[in-house]
């Protein structure tokens, strides 16, 4: 279970089973839980794990990397793989119970009503109990890219199913008054060869954010084309290796979703269409970073930060690159093949 919390606590997320990590049901195999491995890096403002188990009796891999950042936010990324040809009956990621209670002691978060802001807009879910099975309502909200519930919770993500969110008022068993929420719910009965990506979700939450803050909040995906992730958000970079090797990776993003280039420790190289990291990585070790610089680019660049904040630019293109640190710094200009020490 990772559960998020905003600072209102268990009044807007209940604690419940299967809680954000995902949940594949497997025909004809009972769910299971064989550990292969579980690295974490630890600093003193945040971590990121990373975990890899066989579900399923070893029919599907869960490979998950999660960080939490020094202001609260958490970072995530989920992956299934088939490891032989499966039936997949069921596929949920990021499931989070909302509490939609009415308590007079705590008007300003439990007013008996919730509402959910995408870049669609917004509709309130009002909390009751019915004893009409009819009357739960049920959203599906396909792949918006974001979503926030009530302003007190906002969640950026990507992930192979729809969204939905179902405003529950029938309850078999009586509990308490609260919905479900659920990043990706994918199409129930598919087949997946062995190898095959089953199910994945990539996930920022951020406790206490508005949706205007939602909307315009980055986290970007970084891809290596192998069995490793990177993630990045507000300066800081979560990565993992996933593969059963130490090696050197090279994790890319689009140019265009880092229009500001966050510099960490090790190599990157930027382009005029995609930024490119390298780093090395033991078998299943996870690694958070937090940025020495940003930089406004133009060119192309190599950059080369050290453990000991040192970050050298080198001219890798034909024509002048530039350069600016910051928002107010000066840019340097850099001749081909040229170097510039910018810390």
């Amino acid at each position: 279970m990772a559960l998020p919390l905003n600072p209102d606590g268990l009044y807007t997320v209940a604690p419940a089973s299967n809680s954000f990590l995902g949940t594949v049901r497997v025909k004809g195999k009972p769910d299971s839980h064989d550990p292969v491995s579980i690295r974490i890096c630890e600093r003193h403002d945040g971590f990121a794990a990373a975990l890899i188990m066989d579900r399923a009796q070893r029919s599907v891999r869960q490979e998950v990397l999660f960080a939490s950042l020094p202001d609260g936010k958490s970072m995530s990324w989920e992956r299934w793989i088939a490891r032989e040809t499966v039936a997949v009956e069921a596929a949920e990621q990021g499931f989070l119970r909302i509490v939609n209670e009415e308590f007079a002691a705590v008007r300003d978060n439990c007013r008996g009503y919730r509402t959910i802001y995408t870049p669609g807009g917004s509709e309130v879910f009002r909390g009751f109990v019915s004893d009409d099975p009819a009357s739960d309502v049920v959203r599906t909200f396909g792949h918006p890219g974001w979503l926030n519930v009530d302003d007190r919770i906002g969640i950026v993500f990507r992930g192979s199913g729809g969204a939905v969110y179902r405003n529950r008022h029938h309850f078999k068993t009586w509990w308490a008054v609260a919905d479900d929420l659920t990043l990706s719910m994918m199409d129930p009965g598919f087949e997946v060869r062995a190898g095959g990506t089953v199910a994945e979700l990539a996930a920022l939450v951020a406790p206490g954010q508005r949706h205007e803050k939602t909307a315009a909040q980055q986290f970007v995906v970084l891809r290596s084309g192998r069995r490793a992730v990177a993630l990045i958000a507000d300066g800081y970079l979560a990565a993992a290796n996933f593969g059963p090797e130490p090696r050197t990776i090279s994790f890319a993003a689009r140019r265009a979703d880092l229009p500001r280039v966050p510099v960490f420790e090790g190599s990157a190289l930027v382009s005029a269409d995609k930024v490119t990291y390298r780093m090395p990585l033991q078998a299943g070790e996870a690694m958070l970073r937090k940025a020495m610089l940003e930089l406004a680019v133009e060119g192309r660049l190599e950059l080369t930060a050290s453990s000991a904040g040192r970050v050298l630019a080198r001219n890798a293109g034909r024509s002048t690159a530039a350069v600016r640190a910051g928002r107010s710094g000066r840019t340097i200009r850099i001749a081909p093949g040229g170097i510039a020490v910018l810390r």
